[in-house]
C-alpha cells in the first residue's frame, strides 16, 4: 500500500547514507521516503538489523548489515531519483471534489527551478523538452522524453502493483491529431521494455471525448473542475476497454492544479479500476496554475 503523502507535493530534500566504523550502513530519510523505500525494496529492508527508528523532525533512520555493492547502489539511486522526482498529492483546491482517487502520482521534475528562472525562459531538462515538443512542435524530441519516463514507470510498477496493469492518458477531443499524452503512453507500450508486465491483451486503455471540450487553459480552477465533472457525469467520454479490477497508469505531460488528472482517476475508479497511478512529465511551480 502506498504511504500517505499528506501534502500537495513533496520532494526529497535531505538524506544521509554512509558507512559506519563497524562496517554497517546508516541511512536517514524523511518518514515518507522511508516507507517508500520499504515498499520498493523489501529485500534490502530485510538486511536492516535495527528496522526504522524515529529521530527528530519526522525522520527515520536504520542500520544495514552486509549490503552488497549492488544494494548500496540501489539505495543511492533511490535517493538521487527522488531528489528530482516530485510526488504529487491532493491540493486544497480539490479537496471538496476528490479524496483518494489517485493512489500515487509522480512527476519527473518541475518545469523550472524558480519563478524567476521561468520568467527568463530557464527550464529544467524535462521542462525544456516539454516546451519544445508542445510549443515549438519539435515532435522528434518525444523520444528523449520517453527515455526519462521508462525508469520512472519501472519504479512505479515494480513492487508496487500486483495484477493486471494497463496504460492510459487523460481524454482528449477526436480532432486532436497529435496529442502528447496519448503519444507518450503508446510509446511506453511499444518500447518493449514492459513485456510480461503490462497486460498482454489490453495494455492500452484509450479514451476519447465524444463532444468537443471548451478551451480550459485560462479557466479558473473551480470552473475547470466543474467542466470536467460535467463531461464525466454526462457520459461524454468513450472508453475502449473494461477497466474493472485493473491497475491503470495514467500518463500526462503537464500537471498544474491537478484537476484534470484527479477527476480522470475518479472516473476510472467509478468504472471499477483497482488502482490509478499518475505518471507526469512536469509539475508547474504552483498548484494554483490552471
Amino acid at each position: 500500500m502506498f504511504p500517505t503523502l499528506g501534502a500537495s507535493k513533496k520532494r526529497l530534500q535531505t538524506y544521509s547514507f554512509k558507512r559506519s566504523k563497524s562496517g554497517d550502513w546508516y541511512l536517514r530519510l524523511p518518514e515518507y521516503y522511508s516507507k517508500l523505500l520499504e515498499l520498493e525494496q523489501p529485500d534490502i529492508m530485510r538486511k536492516s538489523n535495527t528496522g526504522w527508528r524515529s529521530t527528530e523532525r519526522d525522520y527515520k533512520y536504520a542500520y544495514f548489515i552486509d549490503l552488497t555493492e549492488e544494494e548500496t547502489g540501489t539505495i543511492k539511486f533511490f535517493c538521487q531519483a527522488y531528489q528530482q522526482y516530485v510526488i504529487l498529492g491532493l491540493s486544497d483546491n480539490l479537496k471538496n471534489d476528490c479524496k483518494d482517487e489517485l493512489d500515487f502520482c509522480l512527476a519527473l521534475d518541475y518545469n523550472s527551478d524558480s519563478p524567476e528562472n521561468l520568467r527568463r525562459g530557464k527550464r529544467t531538462e524535462i521542462g525544456e523538452l516539454i516546451y519544445q515538443i508542445k510549443y515549438q512542435k519539435r515532435i522528434v524530441k518525444s523520444s528523449e522524453l520517453i527515455e526519462h519516463l521508462i525508469p520512472a514507470l519501472k519504479r512505479i510498477i515494480l513492487n508496487k502493483l500486483n495484477g493486471v496493469i494497463s496504460i492510459s492518458y487523460v481524454p482528449t477531443d477526436r480532432r486532436n491529431e497529435f496529442y502528447l499524452p496519448r503519444s507518450l503512453a503508446g510509446s511506453l507500450i511499444a518500447c518493449g521494455r514492459f513485456q510480461g508486465i503490462l497486460d498482454s491483451k489490453n495494455p492500452f486503455v484509450e479514451t476519447t471525448l465524444i463532444r468537443r471540450k471548451p478551451e480550459a487553459k485560462d479557466l479558473h480552477i473551480n470552473m475547470k473542475i466543474k467542466l470536467w465533472k460535467n463531461i464525466y457525469s454526462n457520459s461524454n467520454v468513450e472508453i475502449d476497454t473494461d477497466v474493472s479490477g485493473r491497475n491503470i497508469v495514467v500518463v500526462d505531460d503537464l500537471y498544474q492544479s491537478g484537476s484534470t488528472m484527479w477527476l480522470y482517476a475518479k472516473f476510472l475508479k467509478e468504472k471499477g479500476a483497482a488502482k490509478v497511478i499518475g505518471l507526469i512529465c512536469v509539475k508547474t511551480l504552483r498548484d494554483t496554475h490552471n
